[in-house]
């Protein structure tokens, strides 16, 4: 019984194949030859080898401004950025590429202030806690020095 469930699909199988190969094979249709003066030509312009580089370019400067929170740290710059950004996109979407390749620059440059303004806050931040620290140092010391006098005076 068991054998008898197992050859049935089996010889299914085995006809199906065969059937499939012994099927007449057509052959395809020669493609129909587009003369040369038809064929577009596709260019890449200056306009738009340009507006991919200064995308990458924003893309890159936006990248190192998060890194260093700029979103943050500096967020009136970074969004003034990433608004020349945001509008750069709806530019190149109208295939103005001059304009969004001005504009690609444009929030690079803006980024690249965020990204600065960024880790200037972040050295000035650092300066002040170095500040604070030595305050406390310097109080901890006093405190102590006036501890020891104090228990001089005792004796």
């Amino acid at each position: 019984m068991k054998t008898k469930s197992f050859l049935i699909p089996v010889i299914l199988a085995a006809l199906f194949f065969a059937s499939c190969a012994s099927a007449p094979v057509e052959p395809a249709a020669p493609a129909e030859e587009v003369p040369a003066e038809e064929t577009p030509e596709v260019e890449s312009s200056a306009d738009d080898t340009a507006m991919i580089e200064a995308k990458a370019s924003a893309q890159s400067a936006k990248d190192a401004a998060v890194e260093v929170h700029a979103p943050k740290a500096a967020a009136d710059e970074f969004d003034s950025a990433q608004s020349l950004f945001d509008k750069a996109g709806e530019a190149e979407k109208k295939s103005d590429y001059s304009q969004a390749a001005e504009m690609y620059n444009q929030a690079a440059e803006g980024f690249k202030a965020s990204a600065d303004s960024a880790e200037k806050a972040r050295e000035d931040a650092e300066a002040a806690m170095a500040a604070a620290d030595r305050a406390i140092s310097d109080s901890k010391t006093a405190a102590d020095a006036a501890l020891q006098t104090a228990s001089e005076d005792e004796k």
